[in-house]
C-alpha cells in the first residue's frame, strides 16, 4: 500500500513538472484553475506538490478546487472555468466519444488505491447479512440484495457494493457484476 501510495507521488510530481507549455523561466507564475474529484489520498497529492513549494519552483500557480464527481468537472473543464481535472479517466473518454475534445494526460495508478476492511466477525460473504451503511442494508435473507431501509443514498448503496463484490472475490475467486446500469451517483 505505501509502495503503491509512494508511485503515484512520483508519477504525479513528473505530471506536475510536465505540464505543457506552463513553465517558462524567468517569467511571472502562470496562474491556471486546476480541479480535483474525491477526498482521497490519490489526489492529496496536488497539495503535497504545492505545500512543497515545487509548482513555484516551476513558475506555476495553481488555484485547486474541490468540485464532487467526474461529471461536474468535465462540464467545468469543457465551459473553459477549469484548465486541468483530476479524476478517474472514465468520465474524460465518455466526454471524447461524445465529442469533447478531452485528454487523458496521464493517470497516477492503474489500479484502485482503496482497500476494504472489515470487522474480525466478517470471515466470508454469508457473515455481510444484514450490515449497514447509511441507509443501505444487505438483505437478512439474501446477500445479493440490497435493501432501501428509508434513507440510503446512492453513495450508501453503491459502498455497500464494493463491499460485497471485494468479501465474494477475495473468499470465492468469484467477481461479481452488477445486473444494473449506473447511471449516475447522487
Amino acid at each position: 500500500m505505501a509502495n503503491r501510495v509512494l508511485r503515484s507521488c512520483l508519477w504525479s510530481i513528473l505530471f506536475v513538472a510536465a505540464l505543457p507549455g506552463l513553465t517558462r523561466l524567468g517569467q511571472a507564475q502562470e496562474r491556471f484553475n486546476m480541479s480535483h474529484s474525491a477526498l482521497t489520498g490519490s489526489q492529496a497529492i496536488l497539495f503535497v506538490t504545492r505545500d512543497a513549494g515545487i509548482f513555484r519552483k516551476h513558475n506555476l500557480e495553481p488555484q485547486i478546487i474541490y468540485i464532487t464527481g467526474a461529471p461536474p468537472n468535465i462540464a467545468a473543464l469543457l465551459a473553459g472555468s477549469l484548465d486541468f481535472v483530476v479524476f478517474a479517466g472514465p468520465a474524460a473518454i465518455t466526454a471524447n466519444l461524445a465529442g469533447a475534445n478531452t485528454a487523458v494526460l496521464m493517470s497516477f495508478v492503474n489500479t484502485m488505491e482503496h482497500s476494504i476492511f472489515s470487522q474480525r466477525a466478517i470471515k466470508n460473504p454469508a457473515d455481510i447479512k444484514g450490515k449497514t451503511i447509511g441507509g443501505a442494508q444487505v438483505s437478512d435473507k439474501h446477500a445479493n440484495f440490497i435493501v432501501n431501509t428509508g434513507h440510503a443514498k446512492a453513495a450508501d448503496v453503491l459502498a455497500l457494493m464494493e463491499i460485497v463484490k471485494n468479501a465474494v472475490l477475495e473468499q470465492r475467486g468469484v467477481r461479481l457484476e452488477p445486473e444494473i446500469k449506473i447511471i449516475g451517483e447522487d
